[in-house]
């Protein structure tokens, strides 16, 4: 892969039963060279290295990270699927909140247009932290701090290459790069899509 292109990682989440999935899509831009020995390697390395922690500290304890999915957007039908050890969310709380219902982070590039944003509904949270469909500050804490480290992937790094979340518009079929981000203080109602199904 090149400098400029885009790839797709998809974050699968599940109980112990491995019923209840979750999943997070996220489009990605490589900036320079790599520094691993392959590139899903460098992208997924630099992902779990910087953004695992913050991301699973805004999930149910009762969910585990079971995949991350590498896939270009030129040859979709190729990647590589990594499965990550011990991240697990960090949560506390006896109950879960409805899966229709989620915490949402906005994402926002530098040009005006609903094809120029995006959004990302988080995984499943306990009921203890929101209350009455508004999330406590500690959720809305550890949510700024993920989206931070996913915008930070774009700072140099000896270890891994560089990368900008971008916003990836289907229909124009191009990708803008994110350059900040607000994270909803509300619980939002989603419909929850099946795997492989939108973004």
């Amino acid at each position: 892969m090149s400098i400029g292109d885009i790839r797709r990682l998809a974050c699968i989440w599940s109980d112990s039963t491995l019923r209840n999935v979750n999943v997070n899509v996220f489009h990605i831009r490589q900036n320079s060279a790599i520094v691993a020995a392959t590139d899903p390697e460098d992208l997924v390395g630099r992902f779990l290295d910087e953004v695992a922690t913050p991301y699973a500290a805004c999930v149910s304890a009762s969910l585990t990270l079971r995949t991350i999915q590498y896939r270009t957007l030129t040859t979709p039908a190729q990647g590589q699927d990594f499965s990550p050890s011990g991240v697990v969310g960090t949560l506390s709380g006896a109950e879960n909140l409805p899966r229709q219902n989620a915490p949402v982070v906005s994402w926002r590039s530098a040009t005006i247009g609903k094809r120029y944003r995006g959004r990302t509904y988080m995984p499943l949270i306990t009921e203890s932290h929101q209350n009455d469909g508004v999330l406590g500050a500690g959720y809305v804490t550890a949510a700024t701090a993920f989206a931070n480290a996913m915008l930070d992937m774009a700072l140099p790094n000896a270890s891994w290459g560089e990368y900008s979340l971008v916003v990836r518009s289907r229909v124009g079929g191009f990708s803008t790069i994110v350059t900040s981000f607000v994270v909803q203080p509300i619980i939002c109602t989603q419909r929850r899509r099946r795997f492989g199904v939108g973004g």
